[in-house]
Protein backbone atom coordinates (compact mmCIF):
# COMPACT_ATOMS: atom_id res chain seq x y z
CA UNK A 1 0.00 0.00 0.00
CA UNK A 2 2.75 2.28 0.67
CA UNK A 3 4.59 1.70 -2.23
CA UNK A 4 1.44 2.24 -4.18
CA UNK A 5 0.75 5.33 -2.55
CA UNK A 6 4.66 6.50 -2.81
CA UNK A 7 4.59 6.07 -7.12
CA UNK A 8 0.93 8.01 -7.11
CA UNK A 9 2.09 10.44 -5.06
CA UNK A 10 5.52 10.48 -7.63
CA UNK A 11 3.33 10.13 -10.60
CA UNK A 12 1.28 13.17 -9.36
CA UNK A 13 4.75 15.54 -8.72
CA UNK A 14 5.74 14.74 -12.19
CA UNK A 15 2.74 15.29 -13.54
CA UNK A 16 2.22 18.62 -11.63
CA UNK A 17 5.77 20.15 -12.45
CA UNK A 18 5.69 19.14 -16.41
CA UNK A 19 2.09 20.83 -17.08
CA UNK A 20 2.94 23.48 -19.02
CA UNK A 21 1.63 26.94 -18.32
CA UNK A 22 -1.98 28.12 -19.20
CA UNK A 23 -0.47 31.25 -20.93
CA UNK A 24 2.25 31.44 -23.64
CA UNK A 25 4.17 34.69 -23.41
CA UNK A 26 6.66 34.44 -26.41
CA UNK A 27 10.12 33.77 -23.96
CA UNK A 28 11.53 36.59 -25.44
CA UNK A 29 13.00 38.77 -22.61
CA UNK A 30 11.08 42.27 -22.76
CA UNK A 31 14.41 44.91 -22.88
CA UNK A 32 15.00 47.48 -25.27
CA UNK A 33 17.56 44.92 -27.09
CA UNK A 34 14.96 42.62 -28.15
CA UNK A 35 12.42 44.60 -29.02
CA UNK A 36 14.19 47.62 -31.51
CA UNK A 37 13.14 47.18 -34.67
CA UNK A 38 10.15 47.81 -37.58
CA UNK A 39 6.47 46.64 -37.07
CA UNK A 40 3.45 46.34 -38.95
CA UNK A 41 0.45 46.18 -37.27
CA UNK A 42 -1.42 42.56 -37.78
CA UNK A 43 -4.36 42.76 -35.84
CA UNK A 44 -6.61 45.26 -33.67
CA UNK A 45 -8.76 43.37 -31.14
CA UNK A 46 -11.63 44.55 -28.78
CA UNK A 47 -12.58 42.29 -25.51
CA UNK A 48 -16.20 41.69 -26.26
CA UNK A 49 -18.07 39.77 -23.17
CA UNK A 50 -14.80 37.79 -22.51
CA UNK A 51 -13.58 37.34 -25.98
CA UNK A 52 -11.38 39.08 -28.05
CA UNK A 53 -12.88 40.10 -31.49
CA UNK A 54 -11.14 41.42 -34.54
CA UNK A 55 -11.83 45.22 -35.40
CA UNK A 56 -9.01 45.45 -37.26
CA UNK A 57 -11.53 46.71 -40.51
CA UNK A 58 -13.17 49.33 -37.99
CA UNK A 59 -10.37 50.37 -35.80
CA UNK A 60 -7.98 51.20 -39.15
CA UNK A 61 -10.49 51.65 -41.66
CA UNK A 62 -7.75 52.91 -44.01
CA UNK A 63 -6.15 50.16 -45.93
CA UNK A 64 -3.54 52.09 -46.69
CA UNK A 65 -2.35 51.77 -43.06
CA UNK A 66 -1.65 48.48 -43.16
CA UNK A 67 1.73 48.47 -44.74
CA UNK A 68 2.92 51.56 -42.59
CA UNK A 69 5.72 50.99 -40.22
CA UNK A 70 6.71 51.78 -36.55
CA UNK A 71 9.95 51.53 -35.76
CA UNK A 72 11.60 51.43 -32.24
CA UNK A 73 15.10 52.36 -32.02
CA UNK A 74 17.64 51.54 -29.42
CA UNK A 75 18.07 55.40 -28.18
CA UNK A 76 13.84 55.46 -26.94
CA UNK A 77 13.08 57.22 -29.76
CA UNK A 78 10.29 56.08 -32.39
CA UNK A 79 8.89 56.46 -36.10
CA UNK A 80 5.79 56.13 -37.76
CA UNK A 81 6.23 56.07 -41.58
CA UNK A 82 3.81 55.77 -44.49
CA UNK A 83 5.21 53.03 -46.47
CA UNK A 84 3.85 51.03 -49.36
CA UNK A 85 0.22 52.60 -50.24
CA UNK A 86 0.22 55.98 -49.51
CA UNK A 87 -3.00 57.13 -47.55
CA UNK A 88 -4.32 60.70 -48.63
CA UNK A 89 -2.83 62.32 -46.13
CA UNK A 90 0.50 60.71 -45.78
CA UNK A 91 1.41 60.62 -41.97
CA UNK A 92 5.12 60.03 -41.34
CA UNK A 93 6.49 60.90 -37.32
CA UNK A 94 10.26 61.50 -36.55
CA UNK A 95 9.51 62.81 -33.00
CA UNK A 96 7.87 59.57 -30.96
CA UNK A 97 9.26 57.75 -27.97
CA UNK A 98 8.89 54.36 -26.43
CA UNK A 99 10.05 52.83 -22.52
CA UNK A 100 9.66 49.56 -21.98
CA UNK A 101 9.77 48.74 -17.93
CA UNK A 102 9.27 45.65 -16.72
CA UNK A 103 6.26 43.46 -18.78
CA UNK A 104 4.86 46.90 -19.61
CA UNK A 105 5.07 49.46 -22.41
CA UNK A 106 4.98 52.77 -23.79
CA UNK A 107 4.64 53.61 -27.21
CA UNK A 108 4.02 57.75 -28.36
CA UNK A 109 4.21 58.09 -32.51
CA UNK A 110 1.90 59.00 -34.95
CA UNK A 111 -1.24 57.58 -34.66
CA UNK A 112 -0.20 55.42 -31.68
CA UNK A 113 -0.53 56.74 -27.94
CA UNK A 114 -0.05 53.10 -25.81
CA UNK A 115 0.76 54.18 -22.23
CA UNK A 116 1.53 50.97 -19.71
CA UNK A 117 0.25 48.44 -22.12
CA UNK A 118 1.21 45.08 -21.10
CA UNK A 119 3.17 42.95 -23.48
CA UNK A 120 1.24 39.92 -23.33
CA UNK A 121 3.01 37.77 -26.12
CA UNK A 122 6.39 38.22 -27.29
CA UNK A 123 8.58 35.95 -29.76
CA UNK A 124 11.25 38.51 -30.61
CA UNK A 125 9.60 38.49 -33.77
CA UNK A 126 5.66 38.97 -33.18
CA UNK A 127 4.87 41.50 -30.46
CA UNK A 128 1.12 41.88 -28.46
CA UNK A 129 0.25 44.41 -26.64
CA UNK A 130 -2.69 44.30 -24.21
CA UNK A 131 -4.02 47.66 -22.95
CA UNK A 132 -7.26 49.90 -22.27
CA UNK A 133 -8.27 52.06 -24.91
CA UNK A 134 -10.28 55.01 -24.47
CA UNK A 135 -12.82 56.54 -27.04
CA UNK A 136 -14.40 60.19 -26.44
CA UNK A 137 -18.06 60.83 -28.96
CA UNK A 138 -20.83 62.98 -28.44
CA UNK A 139 -22.72 60.49 -26.70
CA UNK A 140 -19.83 60.39 -23.98
CA UNK A 141 -16.67 58.63 -23.40
CA UNK A 142 -16.10 54.96 -23.20
CA UNK A 143 -13.02 52.52 -22.43
CA UNK A 144 -12.33 49.00 -23.64
CA UNK A 145 -9.93 46.59 -23.53
CA UNK A 146 -7.81 46.16 -26.62
CA UNK A 147 -5.31 43.91 -27.95
CA UNK A 148 -2.59 45.09 -30.88
CA UNK A 149 -0.86 42.53 -33.11
CA UNK A 150 2.42 43.79 -34.43
CA UNK A 151 5.20 42.00 -36.53
CA UNK A 152 8.27 42.75 -37.05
Amino acid sequence: MKKTLSLFVFALILFVSCKKSAHDDGGCERSVATMVGSYSLIKFESKVLGNYVDITSIAVPDTCQYDDKITLNADSTAYYTDLGLQCATPQSVTDGSWAVHNNKIDIHVGRYDIIGADVDYFNCNKLVLVYNYTTTTTSGTNTSTVRLTMTK
